[in-house]
C-alpha cells in the first residue's frame, strides 16, 4: 500500500486566534476526524476546542469545549498544564434524538481521561464522567494489554 501527499494545508479557524477562549488561530492537532453534519469534525488531543472543516471551502468553524483547569484550554509541557488534558483521541457519530452527535473519547490512561464528550447537532455540548466505562475496558486486557489508552471509535 502506497499513500502520496498531493496537498498540504493549514487548519486555520476562520474567526482566527481568541485570548479570551484561550484559542489559538489554528487547529493544534488531529487525533479524531469524522463526518458530522455535512462537515469533518477534528478533536484534539491537546486542545478543548472541536474544529469544523467546510470540505467545499476549507472554512473552520469551531465549538469552544467547557475549559479546563485554570480556566484554560490548551494544554502542553510549555505551559506545565500537559497533565490536566482531557486528551481526546477518538470520536465517533451516533444517533440522537435530533438527528446525530459527535462522541468523543478521552484516551482513558489517567483519571482525568476518562471522560466522553458529546456534541449534538444542535451545538450543545455535554462534558460525561465515564469512569464505570473505562473501568469495563481496563478489565479486558485481552483490548487494553498492560494499559488502557483508547485511540479509536467505531459505531
Amino acid at each position: 500500500m502506497k499513500a502520496t501527499v498531493v496537498r498540504r494545508t493549514p487548519l486555520r479557524y476562520a474567526e482566527g486566534s481568541d485570548a479570551s477562549l484561550d484559542r489559538p488561530a489554528h487547529v493544534r492537532a488531529g487525533s479524531g476526524l469524522v463526518r458530522f453534519g455535512g462537515q469533518i469534525a477534528i478533536i484534539q488531543d491537546d486542545a478543548l476546542f472541536v474544529g469544523l472543516l467546510e470540505p467545499a471551502s476549507g472554512d473552520i468553524a469551531h465549538v469552544t469545549l467547557p475549559a479546563g483547569e485554570g480556566g484554560l484550554r490548551l494544554f502542553d509541557e510549555h505551559r506545565g498544564n500537559k497533565q490536566f488534558k482531557l486528551d481526546l483521541e477518538a470520536c465517533t457519530v451516533v444517533p440522537w434524538a435530533d438527528g446525530e452527535a459527535l462522541l468523543a473519547f478521552g484516551s482513558g490512561s489517567t483519571a482525568r481521561r476518562e471522560s466522553l464528550v458529546l456534541l449534538q447537532a444542535s451545538g450543545h455540548v455535554r462534558m460525561i464522567g465515564a469512569q464505570g466505562l473505562y473501568a469495563a475496558l481496563r478489565a479486558e486486557t485481552v483490548f487494553s494489554g498492560s494499559e488502557l489508552n483508547v485511540e479509536g471509535a467505531l459505531y
